[in-house]
């Protein structure tokens, strides 16, 4: 207004900051000032990145290969382990399996004994049976005789 006092901000510049503020060309307080401060967010995110780059990245790598180092080593333990337990379990199948075919044989030729002993055995049966008959009639006769002398009465 006019005079020599001071001015006082109407409603609108008092709403956008007005008073001692710093305006910028287009009027708004403080523009330039949100930019130098995104710029330093910006840095900040560029900075932990970095870091996370140089320092982090290469601590979980090598923890990470450790790990699997570690890991693989235990895999390759079990696999040798359980090649030694399927190395013992075909030696022991073998030897059953040997086991087996020499038992199977070992009865096969008791078998064929058996069978080659039946036509002798056979025979002494036989001659055992006629002998035990040729007894049995001897003893009937006998008998037959003896009551052939008591029928007399």
């Amino acid at each position: 207004m006019s005079g020599g006092g001071t001015e006082t901000p109407v409603a609108c510049e008092a709403a956008l900051g007005g008073g001692g503020k710093k305006r910028d060309s287009l009027g708004t307080p403080g523009v330039a000032h949100l930019i130098i401060k995104e710029l330093r967010v910006l840095e900040n995110l560029k900075n932990m990145i970095q870091e996370t780059n140089d320092r982090m990245l290469p601590k979980c790598r090598e923890t990470m290969q450790d790990g699997l180092e570690g890991a693989l080593q235990r895999l390759q333990a079990a696999n040798d382990s359980i090649c030694r337990l399927q190395q013992r379990e075909q030696e022991r199948k073998k030897v059953i399996n040997d086991h087996m075919t020499a038992s199977e044989k070992c009865r096969l030729l008791q078998w064929e004994e058996f069978l080659k002993e039946q036509p002798q055995r056979r025979a002494e049966v036989d001659d055992e049976h006629r002998r035990a008959m040729e007894r049995l009639k001897e003893q009937y006769a006998a008998m037959e005789k003896d009551l052939a002398k008591f029928a007399t009465f």
